[in-house]
């Protein structure tokens, strides 16, 4: 956060350019907000009369995280049958895994 307000302290309202490419943002209010501006932010409602965007982002943060945990059991159980299955019959873990 500090260097965040640093660079919006000290950064131009265009950017910062070298050779004519912009290397570093634009620090004006539109593409770099104060930080406490965008905490503030996070209490208000998404929309008109909707959830405050704090609970907005809570909800997909755990979406997130039940897509991730699906995701690494199947995975895992997968691994896990095809570990057993290699193990029982040495034609498929030849079919599997040259060496």
């Amino acid at each position: 956060m500090l260097l965040w307000e640093a660079y919006k302290a000290v950064g131009g309202d265009d950017g910062t350019s070298l050779l004519g490419v912009r290397v570093l943002p634009r620090a004006d209010d539109a593409a770099m907000p104060h930080v406490l501006d965008v905490l503030r932010r996070f209490g208000e409602p998404e929309q008109a009369s909707g959830d405050p965007i704090w609970l907005v982002v809570l909800k997909a943060c755990l979406f997130t995280l039940r897509s991730v945990a699906v995701g690494f059991g199947v995975g895992a159980l997968v691994g896990l049958l095809l570990a057993v299955v290699m193990q029982r019959f040495r034609v498929v873990e030849r079919g599997c895994c040259r060496t």
